[in-house]
């Protein structure tokens, strides 16, 4: 499974989101690492990608390049944990949303479909030396 470009996990699995902050004028591009508090890589997968939504009010925000770097940190820290927790607890609330439910269904519905098909009709054996 490929992960997030800002997606790592931690010498003990846990998932961090690296998020980079603003810069003026082609400085060095500083991250902000955020804990996703998961060690389930799907999971995080998808609250990364959550996060790189809600970063693109950040990313390029020239007002928020021009605070100190430690007030920034703190600006977008705070900002990325309120989004993050929020998500986290709609989904707990709510579960996964219908319409992401329903691949998988699919998916799911045509391997069975498949099965009942080879156990009622069951490929010929092909002719020839036995291993």
């Amino acid at each position: 499974m490929k992960l997030s470009t800002y997606l790592s996990p931690s010498r003990h699995g846990i998932y961090y989101n690296h998020w980079p902050l603003p810069a003026l004028n082609r400085q060095s591009r500083r991250t902000v690492r955020i804990s996703l508090r998961t060690k389930c890589p799907d999971r995080a997968g998808d609250l990364a990608r959550h996060l790189a939504s809600c970063g693109r009010l950040v990313r390029d925000n020239k007002a928020l390049a021009r605070l100190r770097q430690d007030e920034m940190r703190e600006i977008v820290r705070s900002y990325f944990a309120a989004s993050l927790d929020a998500y986290v607890e709609t989904l707990n609330d709510t579960g996964l949303p219908d319409r992401s439910l329903q691949a998988p269904r699919q998916e799911l519905a045509a391997h069975v479909h498949r099965a009942v098909i080879l156990a009622l009709f069951p490929a010929p054996r092909r002719a020839g030396p036995e291993p």
